[in-house]
């Protein structure tokens, strides 16, 4: 099973794709838990960070990419901040 799943993968490589779907910006927070809210069942995060990553059909042409494919994106973009980005 192994080498079918290596053997599909160097297959990948070189290989033009086009992706259509929805391009998403996943945001991911980083912190610390700092307790539960008093309102809701919700944790209290003391945030020390975030970062933005593919989410949605530009993740899925972001790993084709990264298994050597060569991936078209096509989607619209939003006029929201995320879509500007």
């Amino acid at each position: 099973m192994t080498g079918d799943l290596l053997g599909l993968v160097a297959a990948v490589r070189g290989t033009r794709a086009l992706v259509v779907g929805d391009a998403i910006v996943d945001r991911y927070l980083v912190g610390t838990p700092a307790g539960m809210c008093r309102e809701a069942p919700v944790p209290v995060l003391d945030l020390t960070g975030a970062h933005d990553q593919c989410g949605g059909a530009a993740n899925v042409a972001a790993n084709l990419r990264s298994l050597g494919a060569e991936p078209r994106l096509l989607a619209v973009a939003g006029a929201d901040p995320a879509g500007r980005r």
